[in-house]
C-alpha cells in the first residue's frame, strides 16, 4: 500500500474550509476541472455510502470518475471516499481522506491534509502518488482561490 499525501494552511477558518468540503455532492462548485458531480438518483444529500460520477477535463479531453463516500465526520471533519467501480489509474484500490483542523496559534486559518491510500504495481506506483499529488495541489490551490473569492465579496469583516 502506497500514499500520497499534500498538506496546506488556508486563509479561512476550519469551519469555512470544512464547509465546502464536507458538501460531497458540490466540489464542481469550487474545484475548476470539475465540470459536473452527478449524484446517483435518491443520494442527492450525499449520506455515507452515496455514489457521484465526477466529470473532470484534463489535457486529454476529460473523463468521468465513479466515487462512493466512506466515512464523514463533521466533528472532526474528515471525509473518505473510494472508487468503488475501478480506477481511472493504474491502482487496484484507493481511499482518499481529506482532514481540516483549526490552526489554534493562527486565528482564522485551518490547515488541510489531503491523502491517497492506494494499491498499484511497484512500476506504476511513484507515478500514481505523483499524478495523486498534482490533483490534490490542484484542488486546493482551488478551493483557496474560492475562499479568498468569498471573503473579497463578503468585503472586510467589522471589528
Amino acid at each position: 500500500m502506497a500514499t500520497a499525501v499534500v498538506t496546506a494552511v488556508l486563509d479561512a477558518t476550519a469551519d469555512a474550509v470544512w464547509s465546502r468540503v464536507r458538501d460531497f455532492g458540490r466540489w464542481d462548485a469550487w474545484i475548476r476541472r470539475i465540470t459536473a458531480v452527478v449524484m446517483d438518483p435518491g443520494q442527492e444529500a450525499a449520506p455515507v455510502g452515496a455514489v457521484r460520477t465526477v466529470y473532470v477535463t484534463d489535457p486529454a479531453g476529460g473523463h468521468s470518475i465513479r466515487e462512493r463516500l466512506v466515512s464523514q465526520d463533521d466533528q472532526r471533519r474528515t471525509l473518505a471516499y473510494e472508487f468503488p467501480e475501478g480506477s481511472p489509474f493504474p491502482v487496484r484500490s484507493y481511499l482518499g481522506t481529506v482532514h481540516v483542523e483549526d490552526i489554534t496559534t493562527s486565528p482564522g486559518r485551518a490547515y488541510l491534509r489531503w491523502t491517497g491510500d492506494f494499491d498499484a504495481d511497484e512500476a506504476d506506483e511513484a507515478a500514481a502518488g505523483q499524478t495523486f499529488s498534482a490533483i490534490y495541489e490542484s484542488f486546493i490551490r482551488d478551493l483557496a482561490a474560492d475562499l479568498a473569492a468569498a471573503a473579497t465579496a463578503a468585503g472586510p469583516s467589522r471589528s
